[in-house]
């Protein structure tokens, strides 16, 4: 038996990998086919559930080109058509119609603007006449005169129903320069459907040669060759290098998803030093999606970020990597050495951010330094060209905040005269002091009534209490500046804690105190209002203010008011509540409003009285380590009047011996049985009787309990 040539082994290997590799392209291009057809379909759903109507009264949407390609249309069956009426901004005349379902897609740049005709046109009426019975091509006589003329009539109604009103629309649009109808498109279709098709996968799809070779049966398997699973397909290719450090090779810039204040996100801030060889010194800004993998970028020309109030420029670049983002220029300054971007980065600022909200042409952000707080607000202005606007609020923006407490007379709950209806019983919420600032379409802003030396001038707390930042302030409440206490809660009781858990919440960062409240979340108790439309009303009758009061809690509920009582019956009730500690939201007491104006009284069960710490003495005897308590007197720097040394825990003495500066000037709440009269001046108070320490004072302590 004669031996086989020398290459019979390579031709055989040869003839199996041609044989492997024209079955993978048919599978492919099977695969891809099935792949275009769902993707049309999911476009179908997209234009009846997103679609606007922005023309004739079909509903529209936008089509991405990379996401349906020319060569995918005709895959679909569609037809190119010339007579059809034609959009303001189109590319060419020619769009694409399908004979059989009336999708029609007119070409602009980037993109297809799909609609569906109510009625089919004539031309797509004489492809379907034409066509044979199993669809695999046209009748001999299919495109005949006579068919024609039929379909010239038949088609009628889309003529004067459509082509009529849209050649009216086309040519009066174009005498009144109006805006092409992908632009009107892009503002119109809602964000919702732009985050949708984002998230979809662009298809490469294959180009076979001739479609009829797809079609051919594969040829019989050569004898005697080992079975096509032992032969392995060739390596995939490596993917594309990128096309400069941290931007993909496709040089995206990627659509900014719909944020809004019922769905904020914690997104990472990343602002980089470029010192770039061509384009100069700048600041790169960068918003790090964490959800999408992406790090949408703009480039800051002044090389610094606004102080509050200013604009800068800022112009949007390719979307990078979060790797490259967070990570080049880090430690040590990063060296771009060639191409685009080349010269030295290095990071200025990384950080949590909060995003407030978001759509492709709008991101608010903040972020949070500790107890200091940032707003920013990037705003597209025109194309890639955005302003970057610190938005932080300032004294100087809002002088009409108040910046003192109400006086309030004092008496004993005995002295309380339960049987006058002409005042107004409330319980005293024991929680920090606050202004609530209700300006139409923004949240409710919270801000301390107390000074501060923070270059804002403000001690602002609307981003630790979530429900307020969530909500917009309808038109109806617009102007109003609230008084109203912030008090940490139990969240399954409701019941007011310590006011020294709400002095922890409000004192630490947004982030911790984010998270404090998920275990103590806190309440906000109104009971004052302040101005009303720019004017104040400190001085308006309770009975007016009342009104106001509870039209607020009506279209806001999370703001509440404290339990109220108005008949004598009704007050003895409250007063019973409060003083067996029965009532949820107080222990301290109550406060009477004189319905007809007036200063408000204030009624306490446990009188207290703020004092200022001036020395820390240590505990005698055999506990070492710990705290005896503190000096007081009853001015910062006013003569010293006793000693406190009851009421403190052992772990506040020893932080007290060990940390003694830390509490040095703080304002201490300490109960007393009575107060005596200064030796040297009788007209003035001098040391308690039996004093106690409560808790450090909220209000005058901000800032430094921790």
């Amino acid at each position: 038996m004669a031996s086989p040539p020398n290459n019979y082994g390579r031709d055989l290997i040869l003839a199996a990998l041609d044989r492997y590799k024209e079955a993978a392209t048919r599978a492919e291009s099977e695969a891809y086919q099935r792949k275009i057809e769902q993707r049309f379909g999911r476009f179908r759903k997209a234009l009846s559930r997103y679609g606007k109507k922005t023309g004739t009264g079909h509903k529209r949407i936008l089509v991405p080109k990379k996401l349906l390609k020319r060569r995918d249309l005709k895959r679909l069956g569609f037809v190119p058509v010339t007579a059809a009426i034609p959009e303001a901004g189109q590319i060419r005349m020619r769009s694409f119609r399908h004979p059989d379902h009336n999708y029609h897609l007119h070409e602009h740049r980037r993109n297809w603007t799909m609609h569906r005709d109510s009625s089919p046109a004539s031309s797509m009426l004489a492809l379907r006449e034409a066509q044979k019975p199993d669809g695999s091509g046209l009748t001999p006589d299919g495109l005949s005169l006579w068919n024609r003329v039929k379909t010239t009539f038949t088609g009628l109604p889309h003529t004067l129903t459509e082509g009529v009103p849209g050649m009216a629309y086309y040519l009066s649009g174009r005498l009144m320069g109006a805006p092409g109808m992908k632009t009107k498109l892009e503002k119109a279709l809602p964000s919702a459907y732009f985050d949708k098709i984002d998230d979809w996968k662009v298809y490469k799809g294959v180009a076979p040669k001739k479609t009829e070779e797809l079609l051919t049966p594969p040829p019989a398997p050569v004898p005697d060759l080992p079975p096509p699973a032992t032969i392995e397909a060739p390596p995939l290719a490596k993917a594309a290098a990128e096309f400069a450090p941290g931007i993909p090779p496709q040089r995206p810039i990627s659509r900014l998803p719909r944020i809004t204040e019922k769905t904020m996100n914690r997104w990472m801030l990343a602002v980089q030093d470029h010192d770039a060889a061509r384009a100069g010194k700048h600041f790169d800004l960068r918003l790090v999606d964490p959800d999408a993998g992406k790090a949408h970028s703009w480039a800051i020309p002044k090389a610094r970020l606004p102080a509050p109030g200013e604009k800068l420029l800022a112009v949007q670049t390719f979307t990078h990597t979060p790797e490259y983002a967070l990570h080049f220029g880090d430690k040590k300054p990063g060296i771009i050495g060639q191409g685009y971007g080349k010269g030295r980065v290095r990071m200025a600022l990384k950080e949590p951010t909060d995003i407030i909200e978001a759509n492709n042409d709008k991101v608010r952000f903040n972020t949070y330094r500790g107890r200091e707080l940032s707003e920013y607000l990037l705003r597209r202005t025109k194309n890639d060209k955005w302003l970057l606007q610190n938005t932080t609020t300032t004294r100087e923006k809002r002088p009409d905040l108040p910046d003192s407490k109400p006086k309030y007379r004092e008496v004993t709950p005995d002295a309380v005269d339960v049987a006058d209806n002409s005042q107004l019983m409330m319980a005293k919420v024991d929680g920090a002091h606050n202004t609530f600032v209700l300006d139409r379409d923004n949240p409710v802003r919270v801000f301390s009534y107390r000074p501060t030396e923070r270059d804002t001038g403000v001690i602002e707390h609307t981003h630790r209490f979530l429900p307020g930042l969530r909500t917009r302030v309808p038109k109806e409440l617009d102007g109003l500046i609230l008084r109203g206490e912030l008090a940490a809660s139990d969240p399954h009781t409701g019941r007011i804690r310590d006011s020294v858990d709400t002095g922890a919440i409000l004192n630490s960062g947004v982030w911790k105190s984010r998270e404090a409240q998920q275990h103590s979340p806190l309440r906000a108790v109104i009971f004052d209002v302040a101005r009303r439309a720019g004017e104040n009303v400190e001085k308006l009758p309770y009975r007016e203010k009342l009104k106001i009061l509870e039209r607020v809690t009506k279209k806001l509920p999370f703001l509440e008011m404290p339990p109220l009582a108005r008949t004598a019956k009704e007050k003895v009730n409250l007063l019973n509540r409060i003083r067996t500690g029965q009532e949820p939201i107080t222990s301290e007491g109550v406060v009477l409003w004189p319905m007809d104006g007036g200063a408000p009284i204030r009624s306490k069960f446990r009188p207290d009285h703020d004092v200022y710490v001036r020395k820390i003495y240590p505990e005698e005897g055999k506990r070492e380590g710990l705290a005896g308590g503190f000096s007081y007197s009853w001015t910062p720097q006013g003569k010293i009047q006793g000693n406190v040394g009851t009421g403190l825990k052992h772990e506040l003495k020893r932080d007290m011996l060990e940390n003694p500066r830390e509490y040095l000037g703080r304002v201490a709440r300490v109960q007393a049985q009575g107060v005596y009269r200064d030796k040297s001046n009788p007209k003035k108070p001098g040391a308690l009787r039996a004093p106690a320490f409560r808790d450090w004072h909220l209000d005058k302590n901000l800032g430094k309990v921790s």
